[in-house]
């Protein structure tokens, strides 16, 4: 007769009135920062077996809604959050301030610069750089300071960036170890015309530097090789394995390399003349990091090389 709380009629004869109750729901939605958006539930309140919908209903500028949560635990990701009430809640809409990656080339006809837009903070980004024939890639700079020297550049947006990628005319100088496990080196990469270059080779336990070679041609012996860049190098750093004598039972001798030296053969001569080496015949045993040979009751002369065909 009435859905009304309040319910006003003239009695006119004995009537028997019964006021049903059924269960209520309260939910409510608001935004994270308060500043950041405005939100909005489609009722003030639910019954049980009701539907309710949350909505984002506005979205200030430099923000972007990221998620709905409940007590800090994520119920949804998108704007409008459809939902059965079945109780009193409260959600909290989401945002996250965004930020703008600008990219640019120092030179449109020497490379080209790609990756910026505007992302949610802390997004992970790339800024890529791409060199045209003829060209290099220098760095990524940031108001004149250098922040990358890779051509992909990633990292967290977690600000406004404003990088430049920068180009010259120049060569590319590709440095590396002879055998890997013999050492490693440093120094390769672009380099304008004119630019200083230091390439510079580091031994690993077990060997050593012999020189640097381009082409097959010695072109240094020193471990710090610097020359002034006028063309495209690639260079070898040659490192080879060293044989070390090892504490053994008196009459006995005893000699190591490297196990990481796979693919050396170990070699012996009664007197250094090239055609007396042959492979050795003795038996190879393993000790942590080493290859190890006994040479029992050692008589006369006897040499020892490692050899890679």
């Amino acid at each position: 007769m009435s859905t009304s709380a309040s319910y006003t009629f003239t009695a006119t004869a004995n009537r028997t009135l019964v006021a049903s109750f059924t269960i209520s729901w309260s939910i409510t939605a608001t935004a994270s920062p308060s500043n950041a958006g405005t939100t909005e539930m489609d009722s003030n309140s639910y019954k049980v077996g009701d539907t309710a919908q949350a909505r984002v209903k506005t979205t200030a500028a430099g923000y972007q809604f990221v998620n709905w949560t409940e007590n800090g635990v994520v119920v949804s990701t998108q704007t409008t959050y459809s939902f059965p009430a079945t109780g009193n809640r409260s959600l909290v809409a989401n945002f996250l301030p965004t930020y703008q990656l600008a990219v640019s080339s120092s030179s449109a006809s020497m490379g080209t610069a790609s990756g910026g837009g505007t992302f949610v903070s802390g997004t992970n980004v790339t800024a890529t750089a791409a060199a045209k024939p003829g060209y290099i890639f220098l760095n990524w700079t940031e108001a004149g300071t250098t922040v990358s020297i890779s051509p992909s550049f990633a990292f967290p947006l977690l600000a406004r960036r404003n990088l430049v990628a920068n180009f010259a005319l120049g060569f590319t100088v590709a440095a590396s170890p002879s055998f890997a496990p013999g050492g490693s080196v440093t120094g390769s990469g672009n380099y304008a015309t004119g630019g200083a270059v230091t390439l510079i080779a580091t031994p690993a336990v077990g060997y050593q530097f012999t020189n640097w070679t381009e082409g097959g041609t010695v072109v240094s012996n020193g471990s710090s090789y610097g020359f002034t860049v006028g063309a495209d190098h690639t260079l070898v750093a040659n490192f080879l394995p060293v044989i070390s004598i090892i504490n053994t039972p008196p009459g006995v001798l005893g000699i190591a390399w490297p196990v990481s030296a796979t693919g050396w053969i170990l070699q012996e001569s009664p007197d250094l003349r090239p055609a007396s080496w042959v492979a050795s015949a003795r038996q190879v045993t393993t000790s942590g990091s080493q290859n190890q040979v006994s040479v029992p009751n050692p008589t006369g002369n006897l040499f020892f090389r490692l050899i890679h065909p």
